[in-house]
């Protein structure tokens, strides 16, 4: 029997009973408002203290852009994702970077560059968000971010965080072909001699194959 998103949400520890939960380890930044309570509106959350590890990674990722233009944008792309994910207690924020990356924590917490929402539509950009979603899905505890971008690992988790997103698209009945179009734009700013480059060929090439 297949579980359905709730379940899966509830099983990896994404969803609170409660409703919208905050994270343990955050950012100063947005909450994610579920449908039906003011939606259209960004809402600013108190400051979390970081870790010095955390704090060093967003340095190192640009710092943070309190834009609410670009968290609204966020925001609403990851509503799209359906009411079960607008429950969970993802922690939405934006990276003042003009590269096209996205990360996920296990805490909970998703990273936007500046670029990438600027360079996405709002389909592309709620794929981008599912992919996030995917690897918070998908994987075990770890010590680092996933990012868009990473690169093979042996147990493929980019191409399960691919696969994953677009269960979450084809869920709520949005085109899986925005995860490839999303993709295929982050591409286009690698250099085509990179591993990345090489790497997200191979995640593009596996989604064509199943359309």
């Amino acid at each position: 029997m297949r579980l359905s998103l709730t379940a899966i949400l509830v099983f990896a520890g994404l969803l609170s009973a409660g409703g919208c939960a905050t994270s343990t380890i955050g950012t100063p930044g947005f909450a994610v408002l579920p449908r039906g309570s003011g939606a259209s509106r960004v809402a600013h959350r108190p400051a979390y203290t970081l870790t010095a590890a955390r704090q060093d990674w967003v340095r190192q990722q640009g710092g943070l852009n309190a834009d609410p233009i670009l968290h609204a944008r966020l925001q609403q792309a990851f509503l799209q994702l359906g009411p079960g994910v607008a429950r969970s207690s993802c922690r939405l924020e934006v990276l003042d970077s003009s590269r096209l990356v996205a990360y996920s924590w296990t805490d909970g917490s998703v990273f936007a560059s500046r670029g990438l929402i600027q360079a996405l539509d709002s389909l592309e950009l709620t794929a981008a968000l599912a992919h996030e979603m995917g690897h918070l899905l998908g994987h075990g505890p770890m010590a680092d971010p996933s990012a868009l971008q990473s690169h093979p690992s042996p147990h493929d988790e980019e191409t399960r965080a691919d696969q994953l997103g677009c269960d979450l698209l084809q869920q709520v009945g949005l085109p899986t072909r925005s995860m490839t179009t999303m993709l295929r734009k982050v591409r286009a700013t690698l250099a085509p001699e990179s591993d990345t480059y090489r790497n997200l060929s191979l995640r593009i090439a596996r989604l064509d194959a199943q359309d």
